[in-house]
């Protein structure tokens, strides 16, 4: 899920999805590359402030790992990957190589591909 930072909201509002992890990211991170996604939650998460956990969430189908009693409730993790709102001006920023530079240093190093 990508999300603006401008806003602190809270994780039990996506109670209505159907899968069991859900992300949230900020809006710099491209949401279909998993580099993106996973740089975004090992360098904005803390795993401690960062996820939460609702269960006895309503849910479809069971999946292989729900037991039948379970059947329509399931429980759903929720990372917060976005950089912290409570400081927000004083995060630093991301660092970015040059587009110009990186393609050099692609060409140097195309062995290691």
């Amino acid at each position: 899920m990508d999300s603006e930072s401008r806003c602190n909201g809270r994780a039990e509002d996506h109670r209505g999805a159907d899968w069991n992890l859900e992300m949230v990211v900020a809006d710099n991170i491209d949401v279909y590359d998993i580099n993106d996604v996973l740089w975004a939650m090992c360098s904005r998460a803390d795993p401690v402030d960062a996820t939460e956990i609702i269960r006895r969430c309503w849910s479809g189908p069971p999946g292989p790992i729900m037991p039948k009693e379970r059947k329509g409730f399931s429980s759903r993790m929720i990372i917060d990957a976005c950089r912290p709102f409570e400081w927000m001006k004083d995060f630093p920023p991301a660092a970015e190589i040059d587009a110009d530079y990186q393609k050099s240093l692609s060409r140097i190093f195309q062995y290691l591909e």
